[in-house]
């Protein structure tokens, strides 16, 4: 079959005989013609919205890592003999702040003498509350979140010796 609108190429073949050849892409090449670009644009928005998600789940999960590391600072600084509550937030917002995190809300609760000498008397947290947008790359564009989600983490650990007295208010 020889296209209308191409002359034919003539070729010399060693054997001695002569035929027409159909080009350098094969005899379907005019119909194809454009095949590529259509298939990249039904494929390529699928492939960057899956990146787009790739990378604020992959935000989202680096940010809560932190905010893990971040409150264990604090608590570990709120274990120690002595330590106060500001002072463990203000830990959890230095390695907030090294890593760029902002926006976060930090509460600490320390052990106090006359609430018992168990365990859980003895038990110091630090939570760190982050809203969701604060951790998102894009702030969450792409709507992936419902409107007020938070991430919250807590770390808890005991405090060992004496008890302080607790603070007047």
């Amino acid at each position: 079959m020889i296209q209308a609108d191409r002359p034919p190429i003539a070729s010399s073949n060693p054997g001695g005989r002569s035929g027409v050849r159909r080009g350098p892409r094969g005899r379907f090449h005019g119909r194809r013609r454009g095949a590529a670009a259509v298939e990249l644009a039904l494929v390529a928005p699928l492939l960057v919205l899956l990146l787009l998600g790739i990378a604020e789940f992959g935000s989202m999960f680096y940010v809560r890592q932190t905010l893990v590391h971040a409150a264990r600072s604090g608590a570990r600084e709120l274990a120690i003999q002595g330590a106060t509550e500001e002072e463990a937030i203000t830990t959890a917002e230095d390695f907030l702040s090294t890593a760029n995190v902002t926006g976060a809300v930090i509460t600490a609760q320390n052990a106090y003498a006359g609430s018992g000498d168990d365990a859980a008397a003895r038990e110091v947290w630090v939570e760190i509350v982050l809203p969701t947008q604060n951790a998102l790359i894009l702030g969450d564009a792409l709507d992936l979140f419902p409107a007020g989600s938070n991430i919250t983490v807590r770390a808890t650990l005991r405090k060992e010796g004496e008890l302080l007295t607790a603070p007047t208010s």
